[in-house]
């Protein structure tokens, strides 16, 4: 998932884009399976360098990981 956001140099990318690639096929309607392991990722880097938040929430679009951002 990190890897697959990181891929796109900042710009966000569509849930669906990241379920395919990721799991490598598409995604079922209704499954909320990319945002559970964006929560977790977002734990994750949380507990490992807890004053940054690297990926964001597009609203509508999908997520976006900048390694820079800071709060």
């Amino acid at each position: 998932m990190l890897y697959a956001l990181a891929q796109a140099n900042g710009k966000p990318v569509p849930r669906n884009r990241l379920y395919r690639d990721v799991w490598g096929y598409e995604m079922l309607a209704g499954d909320r399976s990319v945002d559970v392991f964006v929560r977790k990722l977002r734990q994750k880097l949380r507990r490992a360098i807890p004053d940054r938040t690297y990926v964001q929430t597009h609203y509508g679009v999908g997520y976006r990981f900048e390694p820079g951002a800071p709060d």
